[in-house]
């Protein structure tokens, strides 16, 4: 809402993703553009059923539209606030893969990450779950043009105090076209090329198979 996010009425606003955290709170993530000036990412948050939201601007960027496909996930706090980390891919200059953490129920966003990534590659289309650790589990995607395959989907698990961040894990290559390619075109979007969109949950049931981790993803028609 161009009201209560902060940007004006004429601002893009796009890539929403949505969650909710164990006291009812509704976080919505999404990003803006100024114009051709600046970038921005907000979580908006609802504590009555979305009736209402306040935003916080969690990253801001002097290019245009660089703030790209952000994820939202909570964690529980039995002593206040739930936490909400919130992971983005930011395309210019770097093309990095960035982490903010909120421990105050996303009023503000205090421990980041800006290079998730080992290597400037690019990356895009981040997903993340929490452990029975605390700890904060990352998968996203490269395009690696001009290698064979031309795909990659990496796995990183970032601390969940202060977002430090291990070695990446090839989880697997995908067959991923170029995002100019003209064999990649899609009808719906013909001047954009085909993405695999990850995701990433933790088994934490106690069960039988507890902390066993689940990503999904697609490679072209194929969903594993």
């Amino acid at each position: 809402d161009e009201n209560e996010d902060g940007f004006s009425s004429t601002a893009s606003r796009f890539d929403p993703n949505v969650t909710f955290d164990s006291d009812g709170t509704a976080y919505a993530v999404y990003s803006t553009a100024e114009g051709t000036t600046s970038s921005g990412l907000v979580v908006a948050r609802s504590t009555d059923g979305g009736q209402s939201y306040t935003g916080t601007t969690v990253a801001t960027d002097p290019n245009d539209t660089t703030i790209h496909t952000a994820t939202v996930i909570t964690r529980a706090d039995p002593n206040g606030a739930d936490d909400v980390l919130v992971t983005w891919a930011l395309v210019i200059p770097d093309e990095d893969i960035n982490a903010a953490l909120s421990t105050d129920g996303g009023a503000t966003f205090t421990v980041f990450n800006g290079f998730v990534n080992d290597a400037n590659q690019r990356t895009f289309l981040p997903w993340a779950a929490v452990d029975e650790n605390g700890d904060f589990h990352i998968t996203w995607e490269v395009d690696l043009a001009g290698t064979n395959p031309e795909g990659r989907l990496f796995h990183d698990v970032l601390d969940g105090t202060t977002l430090v961040d291990g070695a990446d894990n090839t989880v697997t290559d995908l067959e991923l076209t170029d995002f100019a390619n003209a064999d990649s075109k899609i009808p719906a979007q013909p001047n954009r090329g085909l993405f695999s969109v990850s995701s990433i949950d933790i088994d934490q049931s106690g069960g039988p198979f507890d902390g066993r981790i689940y990503v999904t993803y697609s490679d072209r028609v194929d969903v594993n």
